[in-house]
């Protein structure tokens, strides 16, 4: 009879994948979100906000960049579009590096 007891070993898997800080702020990563962590580098019981989960989803979108120290975090806030008022309800966003007032033109020629 063969030794099954290999067939038995756990494996542990792990989720974590790495500290870091963004905007100041401590977090770790994991594939599940990122965890808010404690000077002692507990999971905190508060939830991060908005904006700072705007800056984490910025960094991991464009590569998760790190400085030299390999924790803290590197991104590019994207720019806000300009939008332009045509009449009543109509809105239209403007190209960058194009006038406004063109685009406005452009749009009220349509209608």
């Amino acid at each position: 009879m063969s030794d099954q007891a290999g067939l038995f070993k756990f494996h542990g898997c792990s989720f974590h994948e790495g500290d870091y800080v963004i905007d100041g702020v401590r977090f770790e990563m994991s594939r599940f979100g990122p965890f808010l962590l404690g000077k002692s580098g507990q999971i905190l019981d508060t939830q991060p906000t908005r904006r700072w989960l705007e800056a984490v989803t910025w960094w991991s979108q464009q590569g998760r960049r790190t400085e030299s120290d390999g924790e803290t975090c590197i991104y590019d806030k994207p720019k806000e579009p300009t939008i332009v008022h045509i009449v009543g309800r109509h809105h239209a966003v403007v190209p960058e590096g194009q006038d406004p007032e063109d685009v406005k033109r452009k749009w009220l020629a349509k209608l």
